[in-house]
């Protein structure tokens, strides 16, 4: 389940196009690849998201996510943060 006050909101405008890009600064292009998982009312948030990974230099991979869907990493037995 997405974490409160974890996640970073995106404006569809791109109005917080910095701060989409100080986030992704955090990480480094040579070693993280992103996947970003996408349910079907967000795409048109995606675009900006997607314009600050391209700027950053970043391969990713887009996942259209069903709106039922979990996002799960593994079989882990304690709760991973992931937003």
């Amino acid at each position: 389940e997405p974490v409160e006050g974890t996640g970073l909101s995106i404006a569809e405008d791109g109005s917080n196009a910095k701060e989409i890009a100080d986030r992704l600064s955090s990480f480094d292009k040579e070693k993280h690849f992103l996947s970003v998982f996408v349910f079907q009312d967000s795409f048109a948030t995606f675009e900006p998201l997607k314009n600050g990974i391209i700027r950053g230099g970043f391969e990713y991979h887009l996942v259209p996510f069903p709106d039922d869907g979990k996002v799960q990493i593994d079989n882990q037995s304690e709760r991973i943060l992931v937003q």
